[in-house]
């Protein structure tokens, strides 16, 4: 019910004051889209395209031990 508090708050707004509102809740959004994680995976994977295939194939075994590491050490045991 909060959504519609808002939206009722927003409709009585003058026009200047939801032009404001809509760039603020625009800039909340942007900031939590593109954060640091954002920017650490455009970093990697612009690195990383020009990995000779034995650099990515390295990376990826890598990849996939870690995850078989991690289910191995999470997964419950049956006994």
């Amino acid at each position: 019910m909060a959504v519609n508090r808002w939206f009722e708050i927003y409709r009585h707004m003058p026009v200047w004051a939801q032009n404001c509102a809509c760039s603020v809740a625009g800039l909340k959004m942007r900031r939590e889209r593109y954060n640091g994680t954002f920017n650490t995976v455009i970093r990697f994977l612009r690195e990383s395209q020009w990995w000779s295939f034995e650099i990515q194939k390295e990376y990826q075994n890598e990849q996939l031990r870690r995850v078989i590491k991690h289910a191995y050490e999470t997964v419950q045991k049956k006994d």
